[in-house]
This record gives C-alpha cells, sequence and structure tokens, in this order.
C-alpha cells in the first residue's frame, strides 16, 4: 500500500491544477507540443489534464478501473494523445512504476493509455480518434 501512495503522491504532482472541459472548447492549435521544450509541454499537459483526472487515468492503465474515466475524457481529448503519451513515459522515467506494478510494462501501458483515448475519444462524440 505505501508502494501505491508513492506513486499516487508522485503522479499528484505530476498533475496540479484541474480545469474545466468540454469539447466546445477543442481547437487543433490548444495541445502543447513536445516542440515547446520537454518540461514546458509536460507542464502544459499536466495542467491540462489536471490532478482528480491524472489520478483516475493512472489508475485505469495500472489497475484496470475505468469506470470513473468518462468524467475525464473531455480533459483527456483537449490535452491530446501527445500528452498522454509524454506523462506516460516521463511517469515511467522518473517513478518506481516499474517495482511497483511489474506486470505493467511501458508497451502494456501505453496500449492501455490509447485504449483509453480512443474510449473517450468516442465517447466525446466524435466520429473517429486521431492517428497517433
Amino acid at each position: 500500500m505505501a508502494k501505491f501512495n508513492n506513486l499516487v503522491a508522485l503522479l499528484a504532482l505530476f498533475l496540479l491544477v484541474a480545469i474545466g472541459s468540454g469539447k466546445e472548447f477543442i481547437t487543433e492549435d490548444m495541445a502543447p507540443s513536445p516542440l515547446d521544450g520537454e518540461a514546458i509541454f509536460l507542464e502544459e499537459c499536466k495542467y491540462l489534464i489536471g490532478h482528480e483526472c491524472g489520478i483516475k487515468i493512472f489508475q485505469a492503465i495500472f489497475k484496470g478501473k475505468i469506470a470513473n474515466i468518462p468524467s475525464c475524457c473531455g480533459k483527456l481529448i483537449v490535452a491530446g494523445q501527445a500528452c498522454n503519451d509524454g506523462l506516460l513515459e516521463n511517469l515511467f522515467e522518473t517513478s518506481n512504476v516499474k517495482t511497483a506494478y511489474p506486470s505493467v510494462d511501458l508497451n502494456t501501458a501505453r496500449r492501455r493509455s490509447t485504449q483509453i483515448f480512443n474510449k473517450c475519444y468516442s465517447l466525446e462524440g466524435y466520429a473517429f480518434a486521431p492517428s497517433a
């Protein structure tokens, strides 16, 4: 349980401030770009996804708890797949997630993350998910 609490605390640091979302505000140029510099990019991603949704997404990827994800879909779509991928890769590089969840390697986490993103994309009323 201590490992999980440490991971949740680490993820909470990654995903600080929750913002409102709604697909009516989505524009292509809203999503942060890795070309802005990795640190700036990840901070913008954390801001867009928010603390609460970051924890829900983490739990969906690593513990299979997908039930709470729909409430975060708007934020995830606004942030974009690149943000989702960047935060996931950063988590694997900077935390003990590999030790705490040995059955979930980076490739498995990426696959689950993409499935969640695509599910959100369909729940938000879009006809198709963007290619990653």
